[in-house]
């Protein structure tokens, strides 16, 4: 059919998503996390459909780190990461 389907997972992006998901900046007791040019995700879409990928990961180098721990956990000691999560 020539139909291909890719799935993106885009990481924090600033967008009008994240500034309403986030509230107003003044408001805030904490620092906002810091968010990704939507550019760098649309980048990482175009090379994907470019290369026929069908995954797409546009992480933050913050967030490849948090996945690349938590993966390394998971292959250690998935009991103690199952339980860490379902605390939360």
């Amino acid at each position: 059919s020539g139909v291909r389907v890719s799935i993106v997972y885009p990481g924090v992006t600033d967008s009008e998503y994240y500034d309403t998901l986030m509230g107003d900046e003044t408001a805030r007791t904490e620092p906002r996390p810091p968010a990704q040019p939507p550019e760098r995700v649309a980048r990482g879409i175009v090379r994907a459909i470019e290369r026929g990928e069908r995954e797409v990961w546009c992480l933050s180098p913050k967030e490849s780190r948090g996945l690349r721990i938590i993966r390394v956990m998971a292959s250690v000691m998935p009991g103690a990461l199952d339980r860490g999560l379902a605390n939360r």
